[in-house]
């Protein structure tokens, strides 16, 4: 019995050596953190005294903006680390068992605070701008000639919306490398084999599916909320001296714009059935699944291409009169302009695209 004693003692002692690594760790990460941010804070507001001290308040408010934001992500990025670290080791749990092992403690709380705090302070500064944007949001009363939106949502609100989908995706891209990294880690240190049977139906295949359909939705939204973009589009060039190009929606912008909508609801019901599939273990019907987008794509493209030769080609200038007119006018009143003549754009015979 005092055998026993003795050994579950000397056992105790590297597992309490690990312990106090960990916290040791979490502890100097949490004083790096506060004193790279204790400088940040101190040398733009010594700057802004410099100039004068209205600057040093609108420093001291975004300093407020800066903690706030790094509060809300260490929160959301503690939980979502935490979270991930149960599910990790509840897949590690069915591997020790299958080979009689004692699982070891691993560590979760201190890699969720670690992480949590080197994103928060990437993420305080990356966001600042466009969180003061937002938190200003003003509206000009001019709707959006194409969606109905008004302009103020596209310079107050829409860059922190697209700043946050891309943040999203790319947080769940690094949960699934984190979770591949964790399990690698793991197989190599405590196991010398594992079961490719109990592999596919472990947690570890299941939480890279779910971070894969999110990704996918994520960058669903991310190609539906781009579609402004096509505003922005060279949609005719003039062939004359200047080569001039007009910018702006074309007569083709709405089969673009609800093509890539289709196109997004196509790639979430697509990578959807291919999970499906995966999961009953049917190869080729996964396959086909994934192989519907390049196949839209594919058709979206010959729809539009066959649109522009068919349709708009053989009268171009009249087909797009009416756009160019719109184009003219709000660049006109972005730009507080007057042009004399009523006759802004004639024909000279040939146009191209």
């Amino acid at each position: 019995m005092s055998e026993e004693i003795e050994e579950n003692k000397a056992n105790e002692i590297p597992k309490m050596k690990k312990i106090k690594i960990r916290t040791l760790i979490v502890l100097a990460s949490l004083v790096i953190f506060l004193i790279i941010a204790f400088i940040q804070c101190r040398v733009e507001y010594i700057s802004a005294l410099e100039i004068g001290e209205e600057y040093a308040n609108v420093v001291m408010q975004n300093e407020k903006y800066k903690l706030y934001i790094g509060v809300t992500n260490f929160i959301i990025v503690f939980f979502m680390i935490y979270i991930t670290n149960g599910l990790i080791k509840k897949g590690l749990r069915t591997f020790f068992e299958e080979d009689q092992k004692e699982m070891p403690k691993l560590p979760n709380k201190s890699l969720a605070l670690v992480g949590a705090l080197i994103t928060s302070l990437i993420v305080s500064n990356m966001f600042l701008q466009k969180v003061i944007l937002f938190v200003n949001t003003a509206l000009f009363g001019i709707p959006d000639p194409i969606y109905g939106m008004d302009i103020g949502f596209y310079i107050f609100q829409a860059p922190l919306i697209g700043q946050l989908l891309y943040y999203g995706t790319t947080l769940f891209m690094l949960l699934t490398v984190y979770t591949v990294v964790y399990y690698l880690v793991c197989f190599n240190k405590f196991f010398d084999g594992v079961n490719g049977q109990t592999l596919r139906k472990n947690t570890f295949i299941k939480q890279l599916l779910f971070n894969a359909m999110v990704i996918i939705i994520f960058i669903a939204l991310i190609m539906t909320f781009n579609i402004q973009n096509i505003g922005t589009d060279r949609f005719l060039n003039l062939n004359n001296e200047l080569e001039t190009e007009m910018v702006g929606a074309g007569v083709s912008g709405n089969i673009k714009i609800w093509g890539y909508r289709i196109l997004a609801v196509v790639m979430i019901i697509s990578v959807y059935m291919a999970i499906r599939a995966f999961k009953k273990d049917k190869s080729k019907q996964v396959i086909k699944s994934l192989a519907v987008v390049p196949v839209y794509l594919v058709l979206l493209f010959v729809v539009t291409l066959g649109y522009d030769i068919l349709f708009v080609k053989g009268n171009e200038l009249d087909k797009q009169k009416s756009y160019i007119k719109t184009n003219i006018d709000y660049t006109k009143t972005a730009y507080d302009i007057e042009l004399d003549g009523e006759n802004l754009v004639e024909s000279t015979g040939t146009i191209t695209r």
